[in-house]
């Protein structure tokens, strides 16, 4: 349909779409909620994104409640990868560093 995350959330919380999917982080500019579970280096397996998810799932229904939006659950998404100029070990090496994150 040509809709993008902004889109159907507004639809869905009218009451004109029954349900639908979004990726959350592709709206986070209209409440930064929607990034919580997607920030870059947070999480850097699947066990802890699902320990991550679960954990502020609770937080999201609450939110999107407000909306009339009830959470029904969360797919994965790709790992988050961190980009910088020159080499480095560990995250300690990225002190002071300039970073980008970008979706793997």
């Amino acid at each position: 349909m040509g809709l993008k995350g902004p889109e159907i959330m507004r639809l869905i919380s009218q009451g004109v779409i029954p349900f639908g999917t979004a990726t959350l982080a592709y709206f986070a500019s209209d409440n930064s909620i929607n990034e919580a579970i997607d920030l870059a280096g947070l999480a850097p397996d699947i066990e802890v994104a699902k320990k991550l998810t679960d954990a502020f799932t609770p937080a999201y229904e609450q939110f999107y409640a407000k909306s009339n939006v009830k959470v029904l659950g969360f797919s994965t998404y790709p790992a988050q990868v961190l980009f910088c100029n020159g080499n480095f070990n560990g995250l300690s090496d990225l002190k002071a560093r300039r970073l980008w994150a970008a979706t793997a």
